[in-house]
């Protein structure tokens, strides 16, 4: 699997409180999972450390391979 990589500077994500998250933006970094049959957003199942994916468009369980994996990132919060 290779690394996430930040859809704006393309430097690799981090791993950080349970989500991912881009040092240099310093913005949390959102994980969509889409298929590759139709384009409709997969649900994520997580079982025994698997990761599967549902799609209710085309109701079907999609493996990995079959998910399309792109990252967002989320709103700076002011703390």
């Amino acid at each position: 699997m290779s690394q996430p990589l930040c859809p704006e500077c393309r430097l690799n994500l981090v791993w950080q409180h349970q989500g991912y998250f881009c040092l240099h933006c310093e913005r949390r970094a959102i994980k969509h999972a889409t298929c590759h049959d139709c384009g409709h957003p997969l649900e994520s199942l997580n079982a025994c450390g698997a990761t599967s994916y549902f799609c209710a468009h085309c109701n079907e369980l999609k493996s990995k391979s079959q998910a399309l994996i792109t990252y967002t990132l989320a709103d700076k919060t002011t703390e």
